[in-house]
């Protein structure tokens, strides 16, 4: 295991964590309705199995992780509707210009660690097959 396998291990299970406190946190705040506490705390719950298995190189924590991530790239707010998942980090950019009160955000801290995961999962895929094959 690299180094860059422990960060996006460490990365991924540190999210999970501290956005379990964080959605924890703004549903006592704000009251939000047991859906959300409920859909965040698995959202939570794997991306904390994602990054134990990431970190112990179990081969379907990356399908996992990338869902993790990719769960949270997208985000839609409009008056009658919301979709955001972010577990607290996130690093959104938004465009709210084509329809009056509705705003469009990509998370960037979503994508870039899918990103490096999915370079890392492909490189440990190429190095699995190369043992395998016989390095050609």
């Amino acid at each position: 295991m690299t180094r860059q396998d422990k960060f996006i291990g460490g990365i991924t299970i540190a999210h999970a964590v501290f956005g379990t406190v964080w959605v924890v946190w703004v549903a006592s705040q704000l009251g939000f309705p047991s859906a959300f506490l409920g859909l965040n705390l698995g959202l939570a719950l794997a991306g904390a199995v994602a990054g134990v298995g990431w970190l112990r190189g179990i081969r379907w924590a990356s399908l996992l992780l990338f869902l993790f991530y990719a769960t949270q790239l997208v985000h839609i707010a409009t008056p009658e509707f919301q979709l955001s998942f972010t577990l607290g980090f996130n690093l959104n950019i938004a465009v709210g210009w084509f329809a009056p009160s509705t705003e469009l955000a990509f998370n960037l801290f979503a994508f870039a660690m899918l990103l490096w995961a999915s370079l890392r999962s492909r490189f440990k895929e190429g190095a699995r097959l190369a043992a395998v094959t016989g390095g050609t």
